[in-house]
């Protein structure tokens, strides 16, 4: 958000507005200064670095399962074509503003189904989740059922799940 773009053209005296007479006049501005964009520099040494491959250890410590952000609330997606968009994150604060009780509490419905379905199906380390889900769509599946089924038994889960909605698949 650019506050130095802000028009301030159109504002009016608080206590104008309170107290309001037949003379009372709106305040003036001189016109809006605008401020040149920041510019970043990238030493050569980082451009390098970013040019080099992520190993492959680290690529799957950050991998989840395709269907994991089908169990999120659109404000809460990363990495999706929306999310990328502009204005994405100002159009869904309003949601998270106004939701965010529910999302806090949908959100520990989430990450304690996550952690017992992974529990209950032997995925104790990221190399489990890489080897026995990412590579394996069947096994990624029955994982994905497993936490569905928590999410929806969880008090309050489903419920949830349509005050945010999050569709179940």
């Amino acid at each position: 958000m650019n506050v130095s773009g802000s028009s301030t053209a159109n504002l009016y005296n608080a206590a104008n507005l309170f107290t309001r007479t037949n003379d009372a006049q709106p305040l003036t501005s001189s016109p809006v200064k605008t401020t040149p964009p920041d510019q970043v520099t990238i030493s050569e040494q980082g451009k390098a670095l970013s040019n080099q491959a992520v190993p492959e250890e680290l690529l799957k410590m950050a991998m989840a399962p395709g269907w994991y952000q089908d169990f999120l609330p659109e404000s809460s997606k990363l990495g999706t074509a929306e999310s990328y968009q502009v204005g994405h994150f100002t159009r869904t604060e309003a949601f998270r503003e106004n939701f965010k009780n529910e999302l806090s509490e949908y959100g520990k419905i989430f990450n304690d189904a996550f952690a017992n379905a992974k529990k209950e199906l032997g995925i104790n380390t990221q190399n489990d989740m890489y080897e026995k889900v990412i590579k394996n769509p069947e096994f990624s599946e029955t994982l994905r059922q497993v936490m569905d089924q928590k999410i929806t038994a969880a008090p309050g889960g489903l419920e949830l799940m349509n005050t945010l909605g999050i569709r179940q698949k």
